[in-house]
């Protein structure tokens, strides 16, 4: 009875050294790239201290007052960004002279270039509650918005009529992690 164990532990372990293998000669890439990478050109100049490609540019596309400490960001079908913001949550540690702080709490932002020339030309609010603290991440799916706020993560539903919901009038589906 021992060597039956015995016969049977060798062929597993037989079996279990075949496949790895067999499984390292066979996850080779035996495929040929038709393509070959560009030489890129890595030259940079310095511009408002950021390192720029050249033939790039940097421009201003939004600031404040249009929105203040952005955190996350995303794009909708229509062009437009969608900008968590994080004001209130460094209360303890701002400068009371120079305190920026939002009585109705945190804002989600939406901006957008309504002419066309490259640079932001509105912003609404999408939505501003006082359970937004520090927003840390949004994505804008379909017809809802998501935004991560530790623990928790907000589903929002979005009313094409009104880019302005309140707590009130929406209701908030919360998720905690």
């Amino acid at each position: 009875m021992a060597s039956d164990r015995r016969i049977k532990d060798r062929l597993a372990s037989l079996i279990i050294s075949t496949a790895i293998v067999c499984s390292y000669t066979s996850c080779k890439d035996t495929r040929n790239a038709d393509y070959t990478t560009p030489e890129l050109n890595f030259e940079t100049s310095i511009e408002n201290d950021f390192s720029v490609l050249k033939g790039w540019q940097i421009t201003l596309w939004a600031e404040s007052p249009s929105l203040y400490n952005p955190t996350n960001m995303d794009v909708d079908e229509k062009g437009r960004i969608w900008v968590t913001e994080a004001v209130n949550y460094r209360d303890f540690n701002n400068d009371p002279k120079h305190h920026l702080n939002f009585e109705k709490g945190d804002r989600v932002m939406i901006l957008e270039d309504t002419d066309g020339d490259g640079i932001s030309d509105t912003s609404k609010v999408f939505v501003q509650d006082k359970d937004l603290v520090a927003p840390l991440g949004i994505a804008v799916i379909g017809n809802k918005v998501f935004v991560s706020c530790a623990p928790h993560c907000l589903s929002i539903p979005m009313k094409m009529v009104t880019m302005c919901p309140t707590k009130g009038s929406f209701p908030y589906q919360v998720w905690g992690f």
